[in-house]
C-alpha cells in the first residue's frame, strides 16, 4: 500500500461511533487521496472482484461494493491487503477489526462516503481502468465458465501468425497483467511478453476506430483527452494465460445518452430512466432497479452485424464459445454483454468476445493512428 498513496499514517483512537465512522472514513479514502506510484495493478484484483460477488450480503467487502460500488470495493481490497510490516500496522489493524463491529448500515454508509471522495488527479485514470478490467471479466465469466469444452479439433484456435500487425508502443496504453488463470493461449507476436503474462491496450485511436466500426456505435464511444491527443474508450485485453479459455476481450465505453437505445439495438431491452436512475422495464410492466448495475447477456446475431459491423460480427463467430452456440442452435450469443450502471448520468461498458487472430488484426487497426475507413 506504501507504493500506492505514500506511507500510510498510524490512525488515532476512536472516542465515540462516529468519531469511528470518521476515521475509517479517511482510511479507506487514503489509497486515492495522493499521487499514484504503482508501477503495476494489484494482484489478482479482478479474481477477487468476482469472488466478492458470490460473498454474503453483511460482508464488508460485499458492502462496500453494493454500496459505493467499484471505488469503494477497491479502496476496500487495497487497505485489506496491504503491506505485512509497515509504521501504523497494528493501528490499522485495529481499526479494520472495529470496521466488523460496525452495523451493515454503518458499514453501507462508510462505503459512499468513500465512492463520493475526490480521487486524486493521477489516480483517476488508473482507478477507471481497473473497473473496465473487472467488469469486462465479470461479464465474459459465462462465456469463460465453458471454454473448457471442446467441440472438435477443427474449431481449436492456431498460433497467431507472425505477420499479423501490431500498433507501435508509442500509440497505445499498455499495461501488463499477473495472470489469474491457467488455459494458454498463444501471446500475439511483437507483444514482447511471455505466455504467463498478458496485455491490455487501451485508447484507440480516432481514424483506426471509423474504420472498424459503423456510424452509430463509433458516435456512441466516449472520447477521452483533448486537443490532438483525444481517442477513443476502447480497451483490447490478450489475457495471455487466458481467463477460462477466452483468448481476447474487446471493452467499449458507451456515453450516457445512448445507452438506452444500444440496451434495445442489441438485447430488445427496454431501459428508462427515472430521475437520476435507470430501469429495466419489462413486457409485463415489472420493473428491474440495477443495483449496483445490470447485466445483459445474450445478442442476435443479426444485431450483432448490425451494430458493430462485419468484421467485429465476424471475429465474434470465430470463438470457439460462438462455435459451441451455433452447434447447439442458440442465436443469442453471450459473447456480448452489456454492463449497465444504476445512475443515468454513467456511462455503460459493452464487452465482446473475440477470436484470437481475428483481435490481433483489429487491433492493428483500432490503435493506427494512419488507418482509413
Amino acid at each position: 500500500m506504501a507504493d500506492l498513496a505514500g506511507s500510510p499514517s498510524e490512525p488515532a483512537s476512536p472516542s465515540s461511533s462516529s468519531d469511528l465512522v470518521g476515521m475509517l472514513t479517511t482510511l479507506f479514502s487514503s489509497p486515492f487521496s495522493s499521487l499514484w506510484t504503482r508501477k503495476r495493478y494489484p494482484y489478482n484484483f479482478r479474481q477477487r472482484f468476482r469472488q466478492t460477488q458470490s460473498l454474503p450480503p453483511d460482508n464488508s467487502a460485499r458492502i462496500f461494493l453494493d454500496s459505493g460500488g467499484f471505488k469503494a470495493w477497491l479502496a476496500h481490497f487495497l487497505i485489506t491487503t496491504g503491506e505485512a510490516h509497515y509504521s501504523g500496522r497494528e493501528a490499522r489493524q485495529r481499526l479494520l477489526r472495529e470496521l466488523e463491529t460496525l452495523p451493515s448500515e454503518e458499514r453501507a454508509r462508510i462505503a459512499q462516503e468513500v465512492s463520493a471522495s475526490t480521487v486524486h488527479p493521477s489516480a483517476q485514470a488508473h482507478v477507471r481502468e481497473m473497473e473496465h478490467q473487472a467488469l469486462a471479466q465479470t461479464a465474459v465469466a459465462g462465456v469463460a465458465g465453458r471454454q473448457d469444452e471442446p467441440l472438435t479439433r477443427g474449431d481449436e484456435d492456431h498460433p497467431a501468425s507472425p505477420s499479423l500487425s501490431t500498433p507501435a508502443a508509442s500509440d497505445v496504453h499498455r499495461v501488463e497483467l499477473h495472470s489469474e488463470d491457467t488455459t494458454h493461449w498463444p501471446v500475439p507476436v511483437g507483444f514482447g511478453l511471455s505466455e504467463a503474462q498478458g496485455q491490455v491496450v487501451s485508447g484507440a485511436s480516432i481514424p483506426g476506430l471509423l474504420s472498424v466500426f459503423p456510424d452509430y456505435i463509433s458516435g456512441a464511444i466516449r472520447r477521452d483527452g483533448h486537443g490532438d491527443h483525444v481517442t477513443a474508450a476502447v480497451t483490447m485485453n490478450f489475457p495471455g494465460a487466458s481467463f477460462g479459455g477466452v483468448p481476447c476481450i474487446m471493452t467499449l465505453v458507451v456515453e450516457p445518452n445512448k445507452v438506452e437505445r444500444l440496451a434495445m439495438l442489441l438485447f430488445r431491452a427496454h431501459l428508462e430512466t427515472t430521475g437520476e436512475s435507470r430501469e429495466l422495464v419489462l413486457e409485463s410492466g415489472t420493473r428491474t432497479i440495477p443495483k449496483p448495475q445490470l447485466l445483459l447477456q445474450g445478442s442476435p446475431s443479426d444485431a450483432v452485424s448490425q451494430v458493430f459491423g462485419p468484421e467485429i460480427a465476424g471475429a465474434i463467430a470465430a470463438t470457439p464459445f460462438r462455435k459451441r452456440e451455433v452447434f447447439e442452435g442458440i442465436r443469442a450469443t453471450r459473447c456480448v454483454t452489456m454492463t449497465i450502471p444504476h445512475e443515468s448520468n454513467s456511462a455503460a461498458l459493452i464487452t465482446l468476445t473475440l477470436g484470437l487472430e481475428e483481435g490481433i488484426r483489429i487491433q492493428g487497426r483500432l490503435y493506427n493512428r494512419d488507418a482509413r475507413q
